[in-house]
């Protein structure tokens, strides 16, 4: 007579409650690295889409600046109106850029036709320079290729005022001084004698015989992303805010532009130089004059 066998049970031993709190921890170990990682790797991007975006812009406009040098060789213009030309042509400031209640009137095409741009639009104060950074790039007609290489998401209008930005990328404005005479870096010294500008024509080392701006050191425009702290966050900031750099609220004082690295705005200090009332917020900036000096 057979005899069916039957296997005897396996006891299946189950997770005790200190394993399963072990492989929580690990899971939890290893998601947070992984997070980490992440955004390690999403910062590293987008400094580097902001470094990509501020030396494009800085190749065109410093090329352009270039051709003021050409223009103060070959011609008899004196430095004022050098620099009043170069206000016109590359402004940083609303105020710079004509309109029906202010003179004088636009003497260059690229004036005239931001003269256009502004009055079809209803721009505000909050990014203007990043504004008029956007403005000269496509209405001058000094770039006709540049856009071709900027992605549509490096565009945009942050305070929804008409008047459109380049962004970093933090989609962030990207701000310009045409004229940052407190900023200091290796391209930019605020030496009248050693580092003179270059459209002097009539400078004459020391000691002077024709009457030249003691104070006309050489002035390079100022291209920058606030960098990681985005500007403090602040999507509509009117000063200088996580940008952490003194800016002219209202254009310079005069029109001969004799005194132009005195402009003292609300007594605190050069236009470019850190802002005493946030005196940390710009040193994560990204800059083309630091671009240029690495």
């Amino acid at each position: 007579m057979s005899r069916t066998l039957h296997a005897a049970p396996i006891a299946r031993k189950a997770f005790t409650l200190v394993e399963l709190l072990v492989v929580i921890i690990i899971l939890a170990i290893l998601s947070g690295l992984s997070l980490t990682g992440l955004a390690r790797a999403g910062k590293k991007g987008a400094a580097e889409t902001s470094r990509f975006m501020v030396a494009k812009l800085s190749d065109a406009v410093l090329d352009y600046y270039e051709t003021y040098e050409d223009l103060a060789i070959s011609s008899t213009s004196s430095l004022v109106s050098i620099r009043s030309r170069m206000r016109e042509e590359l402004p940083d400031s609303w105020a710079d850029v004509a309109s029906s209640t202010n003179v004088p009137t636009p003497t260059t095409a690229a004036g005239r036709s931001y003269q256009r741009y502004k009055a079809a639009t209803t721009p505000n104060n909050g990014y203007q320079s990043a504004e008029c950074l956007y403005m000269i790039v496509t209405q001058s007609g000094l770039f006709p290729e540049l856009m071709e290489s900027i992605r549509a998401e490096r565009v945009g209008d942050i305070d929804n005022d008409g008047a459109r930005e380049f962004w970093d990328g933090w989609k962030r404005p990207i701000a310009f001084f045409r004229w940052a005479p407190g900023f200091s870096s290796r391209l930019q010294i605020a030496d009248p004698v050693n580092r003179h500008d270059p459209l002097d024509r009539d400078y004459e080392p020391p000691p002077p015989t024709t009457g030249e701006d003691p104070q006309g050191f050489a002035l390079y425009p100022l291209i920058f992303s606030a960098g990681p702290d985005e500007a403090l966050n602040d999507p509509n900031s009117s000063g200088a805010s996580g940008y952490g750099l003194l800016r002219a609220e209202n254009g310079w004082p005069d029109e001969k532009l004799g005194n132009i690295c005195g402009f003292n705005p609300d007594n605190k200090g050069l236009v470019g130089s850190p802002d005493p009332d946030n005196a940390n917020a710009f040193r994560d900036n990204i800059t083309n004059h630091q671009l240029l000096a690495d």
